[in-house]
């Protein structure tokens, strides 16, 4: 019997592309959000160096989780022979497929868990008004965010690169009082702008995976190019 396979892995984009953009992400965005992230967190930059390291390592794994089945239809054709004439027949035969979903662990499952502990300091810090603050505003990121993804085929569900920051950054300003010290807009803008990008994209969207006609569907599967990893940044990057 052979064993089930616990991850796919591939990297998201060539070698030469995937190593730029890793020195882009150390070079520009990192030291930023290092910042950010000590300042909300208190927890040393080492730390949040690590994370961000195994979030490009993690961009190629892929953790499958359950199955979706699909139905796709073959076009055939049978040969009927009347009275010696040959007549070609055309025939619909439906076979069921499978799409195998998964998770992507640079791009899904680590900044998903930053997210969602941030969320858990700044709840500790300003007191259950920041949580209903947060549910509303996720609340609404998601649907905005979900009102402008597209399921394409070969691609997956695909959403404008600066939108969803945009958004996120939009919802951030006019929700969070301004007596707010900076770090908690970014630290805030980051969590709603990531977990948005997962619910609005991503999970609204499951029930269209199967109409891809794709074997494997990864959420986050583009890794640290992803739209959850990316929307979390690039909205921190609209507030300053």
């Amino acid at each position: 019997m052979s064993k089930r396979k616990l991850s796919i892995n591939y990297v998201p984009l060539t070698n030469t592309f995937f190593m730029l953009y890793t020195m882009l992400l150390f070079i520009t965005v990192i030291p930023l959000l290092k910042y950010v992230f000590s300042s909300i967190l208190d927890i040393p930059f080492y730390v949040i160096e690590l994370v961000f390291i195994l979030s490009i390592i993690g961009s190629i794994v892929n953790i499958p989780v359950f199955t979706m089945r699909r139905e796709h239809p073959i076009v055939a054709e049978r040969i009927v022979m009347f009275m010696g004439v040959p007549w070609i027949v055309p025939e619909i035969e439906v076979r069921e497929a499978k799409t195998i979903i998964a998770v992507n662990l640079g791009g899904c499952i680590i900044p998903v868990s930053l997210s969602l502990y941030i969320i858990y300091k700044l709840i500790d810090v300003y007191g259950t008004s920041m949580l209903l603050t947060i549910l509303i505003a996720l609340v609404i990121n998601s649907l905005l965010i979900h009102s402008v993804s597209r399921p394409i085929k070969g691609v997956g569900i695909a959403t404008p690169a600066i939108v969803p920051p945009l958004f996120t950054a939009m919802i951030t300003i006019f929700i969070l009082p301004p007596t707010l010290p900076p770090e908690v807009f970014f630290a805030f803008a980051y969590s709603i702008g990531t977990l948005g990008a997962l619910i609005g994209a991503d999970l609204m969207n499951l029930h269209k995976i199967p109409e891809l006609g794709a074997p494997i569907a990864s959420i986050g599967g583009a890794g640290t190019f992803d739209g959850i990893f990316l929307t979390g940044i690039l909205s921190i990057l609209f507030l300053i």
